[in-house]
């Protein structure tokens, strides 16, 4: 109903503007998952002084060892596995990246792809990739997601729309894989482009071309971009840190409601 022209989309928004900084304000305390809706809200409203703000990040609840990362970039095959964790919506990138991978697999031979997941987008899926062995569609459950992840070597988080520090991204990069994500929302506060991993645009020809340059990079940048991306997922999205930030959050407005 909003989608039927740019006056109704540009009022939707506003509409979902105003319900989201009427919610923020009835609140004494808020946590966000990320600094994008911290600085939103900082561009259209106040953060008074008697309101907690407080930002704490997702987590990945567990990670390989430094042993098996080491290992795993060591025993590389030819073949490069790529690996879609998402629930098969539209607005996570599903129908984007089906594109790209369509693509790819008309440049080259030495690639596999899975879809790992569920939704309404699975038949979709399966129709497009019907002819092609090396695409498969899979599933796993929530809490293997690390040592699932652990099979492969990129793992692209290609959201459209909204997104948080995205599970899927952190428990990828826990896993020793390479990440390639859009530059929505939260996803901006986990990977810095060219370091730990590779931020594109939300559409069809960006992501294609990330998708290229990590297919053909050298195995020593790429293997160092793997490693960052490890340390990154530990050092600063482990459960040990979630846990101290909520702890001294809750102390924090434990202190001030006496």
């Amino acid at each position: 109903f909003w989608g039927i022209n740019k006056l109704m989309h540009h009022i939707n928004k506003l509409l979902r503007c105003i319900k989201n900084v009427t919610r923020f304000y009835q609140s004494a305390n808020t946590v966000c998952v990320d600094y994008n809706f911290y600085n939103w809200f900082r561009t259209i409203g106040t953060i008074y002084p008697n309101k907690k703000v407080k930002v704490i990040p997702n987590y990945s609840s567990s990670c390989i060892t430094n042993e098996e990362l080491v290992y795993k970039l060591s025993n590389k095959s030819s073949i490069k596995r790529i690996l879609f964790a998402r629930r098969f919506y539209d607005y996570r990138g599903t129908i984007l990246f089906s594109n790209v991978v369509e693509r790819l697999l008309n440049k080259y031979s030495n690639i596999e792809v899975t879809f790992a997941g569920s939704g309404p987008l699975e038949d979709y899926i399966k129709q497009k990739f019907s002819n092609q062995a090396c695409v498969k569609i899979s599933s796993f459950n929530a809490n293997d997601s690390t040592s699932y992840h652990k099979q492969y070597d990129i793992a692209v988080v290609p959201t459209i729309f909204s997104e948080g520090t995205s599970l899927s991204l952190i428990e990828a990069m826990s896993a020793g894989c390479f990440p390639i994500a859009t530059h929505v929302g939260g996803m901006t506060n986990i990977v810095l482009d060219g370091y730990n991993g590779i931020l594109c645009s939300p559409d069809e020809e960006s992501l294609y071309r990330s998708l290229v340059k990590v297919v053909e990079m050298e195995d020593q940048e790429f293997n160092s971009i793997v490693e960052n991306a490890y340390r990154s997922s530990i050092k600063a999205f482990s459960l040990d840190i979630w846990m101290q930030k909520w702890s001294e959050f809750i102390d924090e407005v434990l202190a001030s409601a006496k």
